[in-house]
């Protein structure tokens, strides 16, 4: 059997070269040539050593959840006054306000 003829970088190696890969402005694939690495393995060493993406946890996940359901809700009521203001009221329909309107001041400047 032979023995694999795996290289080893020293982290500074690594580093560097995650940072000519993202900042060169050369695609990875040829910055990867260039450094005479595994395309794959330069690709691994910046997820390893790149930027470091937000990671959440379960438990900030949930004001993501609580976020969507907020959204969710406020763009089924703006389509619903959408439809109000292309469609008309549906008959029978009466108008309730539940915020005070806003009086806009208009300045000629």
């Amino acid at each position: 059997m032979s023995k694999s003829s795996q290289k080893s970088y020293s982290i500074e190696f690594k580093e560097q070269a995650v940072q000519q890969a993202l900042t060169s402005g050369i695609p990875v694939s040829q910055t990867a040539r260039n450094l005479e690495v595994n395309e794959n393995t330069l690709h691994t060493w910046i997820g390893k050593y790149g930027p470091k993406r937000s990671t959440e946890s379960d438990s900030s996940s949930e004001p993501m959840y609580e976020q969507l359901k907020r959204l969710r809700k406020e763009n089924q009521r703006l389509r619903q006054e959408r439809d109000i203001l292309k469609n008309g009221l549906p008959s029978g329909a009466g108008l309730v306000w539940t915020e005070t309107p806003i009086k806009l001041k208009l300045s000629m400047a």
